[in-house]
């Protein structure tokens, strides 16, 4: 129908759009976490002039304490999603040396670790 082929066409020129963004700032900051995107203070203080950005490494990460009070001092800037989770990832698989399983328990209406 009518409605179908526009709803298609507009998609595509979203796809396009974003794509074409891409293409032409492919160096463009984009923030991720639940810190900074709880907050639209946290996410202005994050883009702003007095952020400081540090290259990401998930082992610091881990170690690096945030106040719960004030604006995060400082924040990990990666590559990219995929070059920050594969580090997130060879990090887990060396440093947690017991994994746990989570299930849903239907008998208890539960969530089970293991």
């Amino acid at each position: 129908s009518n409605n179908n082929n526009a709803v298609e066409q507009q998609q595509q020129q979203q796809q396009h759009s974003q794509h074409q963004e891409q293409k032409e700032h492919p160096h463009e900051l984009k923030a991720i976490g639940a810190g900074v995107l709880s907050s639209i203070g946290e996410l202005e203080h994050a883009f702003g002039a007095s952020a400081r950005y540090v290259a990401w490494d998930a082992s610091q990460a881990a170690v690096t304490a945030y106040p719960v009070t004030t604006y995060q001092p400082q924040f990990f800037v990666g590559e990219s999603l995929q070059q920050m989770t594969a580090q997130l990832d060879a990090f887990c698989s060396t440093h947690i040396k017991q994994r746990t399983r989570v299930h849903y328990n239907a008998q208890l209406r539960t969530i089970v670790t293991t």
